[in-house]
């Protein structure tokens, strides 16, 4: 028998993630960190954070070929073959070098390219420390409900002409919009602000 180590050093794992939306411009990306033992579903809520949405609508993964999305009520099934996004973690389906999708509002059908770029080691002393962040990013999230990237398009064209007939009702729409515009620091803040509300209902439930 082989003698067993005098220690065993455990550790955490970290995936930074580049998040890149679909067609639209000016380009709209996120870099963030995320624990490796978050759910997908807490995944979601940090993208949904990081990017700037408000978890107004329903949303998917597809990795590896692979759907994950939230359980619904057989009234609002989907009809599209899935797998629970609570039931698996970062560190259960990713890898580094693994790219994916992510899609949100069916509607709008927001796309999202995602990337795991690195995945970093953390020595157990310090993996409490561990919590999802914004590291990097460029470009305003487009308002909910525009009508996705071509939507969106029409809606820069009428914001940036006064004589629009349509110009008053889309600043009253989206108020001051700059979509050249990002802070890490909001975003962090969103992401923070949405995890503890996803952490509030768990608890409520039960769950």
């Amino acid at each position: 028998m082989l003698p067993l180590p005098l220690e065993i050093t455990m550790a955490a794992r970290q995936f930074l993630l580049n998040i890149t939306l679909r067609e639209v411009e000016p380009p709209v990306w996120r870099q963030i960190g995320v624990p490796g033992d978050f759910t997908l579903a807490s995944l979601h809520t940090a993208i949904q954070g990081v990017m700037g949405w408000h978890t107004a609508h329903l949303h998917a993964f597809e990795i590896d070929g692979k759907r994950y999305e939230e359980r619904q009520d057989e009234d609002f099934d989907t009809g599209v073959p899935s797998l629970d996004e609570e039931e698996y973690r970062v560190e259960d389906v990713l890898a580094k070098g693994r790219s994916f999708t992510y899609t949100y509002d069916f509607a709008d059908d927001w796309q999202h390219d995602i990337i795991v770029e690195d995945v970093e080691l953390v020595e157990e002393a310090d993996a409490g420390d561990l919590s999802p962040r914004c590291v990097d990013g460029e470009g305003a999230c487009p308002p909910e409900d525009c009508g996705g990237p071509a939507g969106y398009a029409d809606l820069l064209g009428v914001l940036a002409d006064p004589n629009h007939p349509e110009h008053d009702d889309a600043v009253d729409f989206v108020g001051t919009f700059d979509p050249e515009i990002f802070s890490v620091p909001q975003a962090n803040s969103l992401v923070y602000a949405l995890l503890a509300l996803e952490a509030a209902r768990k608890a409520m439930a039960g769950g």
